[in-house]
């Protein structure tokens, strides 16, 4: 039963790796409007919401200014707890390989905390969109055309399945401390 656990706490890790690595290599958000009878469709990178960014605006070579974006404070959040819970359920998993028993007493709180991060940045990942426009300052009708990307989609819903996963060994640390 024990390496059960220790599986669904690397299972948990990798499920929590998949959404890390879709922040960051992914589609944040797009805008898709319509000129005439031709849809376009601008991408922002992951990175780009995550981080915000500065680009320059030239005409030919001469540089005139600079377009800032601003960056997702929800989504900047997330990656954070992500990346707090991919930490917790890789030293959760490891410390019983080499035999450590300094963390047996705080396992199940700490898979508790990967839990509860993981499923918070989950959330948080699709109230995304209203961070970037409220961050951007975006219009009303540029804000219509604003939509979330299918990479952080997937990444929330990765992250909440993550979290479910990560539960496990959670709950059965606590039954096995209360006996």
């Amino acid at each position: 039963m024990k390496k059960a656990l220790r599986f669904a706490g690397l299972a948990a890790f990798a499920i929590g790796l998949v959404a890390f690595i879709l922040l960051m290599a992914g589609t944040g958000l797009y805008y898709k409007y319509e000129v005439g009878s031709t849809v376009s469709i601008t991408k922002i990178a992951g990175t780009t919401v995550l981080f915000g960014s500065k680009e320059p605006i030239a005409i030919g070579s001469i540089v005139i200014g600079e377009a800032v974006t601003k960056l997702a404070p929800m989504a900047l959040i997330a990656w954070i707890l992500i990346i707090v819970a991919l930490v917790i359920l890789l030293v959760g998993a490891l410390f019983p390989l080499f035999k450590i028993k300094a963390i047996d007493k705080v396992a199940g709180a700490l898979n508790l905390v990967a839990v509860l991060a993981l499923v918070a940045a989950g959330v948080m990942l699709f109230f995304t969109r209203a961070s970037f426009i409220s961050a951007n300052e975006i219009g009303e009708n540029t804000a219509k055309a604003l939509h979330l990307g299918g990479a952080y989609i997937v990444a929330a819903i990765v992250s909440i399945c993550g979290g479910v996963t990560a539960i496990l060994p959670a709950i059965f640390d606590f039954v096995a401390n209360r006996k």
